[in-house]
């Protein structure tokens, strides 16, 4: 799985780079705010509201460089979030967790004035703060992520859109040590999962 994610995120990084030097771009640069929930789990992919009590809470805040060849739908992007996790844990401890983030993604756009907009890619992270829950966390993080929304015009240089994200992390966040009942070692892995909206003026 590790191998397919690096090298899905290279392949997204290729495109990016060799993007600019083709003719007849489009620059964009976003500066977006986003909200919802996030969780740790141990086994699957949770299905995960945007605002529910259950979940912690979830912040991102960052810029985004968006490139786009003239006439085409397809845009690839790239930027850098900084992401909070607020998770409360099964003894009631409440955890904080600061990632610096690094996305890689392409997005398809359809539409004039009012947008379509889907698309998804890989990111690169690292945990520049926490809560000293564990010695066994792990600072850097893969991930992938998609997103669907709309977008809106405002004027010819400008558009506001409104996304709905969701982010699974590929690398187990924290790495708890365990004994099973014969005496075998082995790691009890937590994953993060993150599900919000978030607003861009691009």
């Amino acid at each position: 799985m590790m191998k397919q994610i690096l090298i899905f995120i290279l392949t997204i990084g290729a495109s990016i780079l060799f993007s600019l030097h083709l003719n007849a771009q489009k620059s964009e640069v976003c500066i977006h705010v986003g909200y919802g929930n996030a969780t740790f789990d141990y086994n699957a992919t949770k299905f995960i509201f945007t605002d529910y009590k259950d979940f912690g809470q979830f912040y991102s805040i960052g810029l985004r460089y968006y490139r786009t060849p003239k006439g085409d739908m397809l845009s690839f992007n790239t930027g850098l979030d900084y992401d909070r996790r607020i998770e409360v844990f099964y003894n009631s401890f409440t955890a904080k967790f600061g990632y610096l983030r690094i996305p890689l993604g392409l997005d398809l756009t359809i539409g004039k004035k009012f947008q379509f907009i889907a698309g998804g890619g890989g990111s690169a992270s690292y945990l520049i703060s926490h809560s000293d829950i564990s010695k066994y966390l792990n600072r850097f993080q893969l991930g992938v992520y998609f997103n669907l929304g709309i977008a809106y015009q405002i004027a010819e240089k400008y558009h506001i859109s409104l996304i709905y994200k969701r982010t699974l992390d590929m690398i187990a966040s924290i790495k708890y040590p365990r004994h099973s009942p014969g005496g075998a070692p082995y790691s009890e892995e937590t994953f993060g999962q993150d599900s919000y909206i978030s607003l861009c003026l691009r």
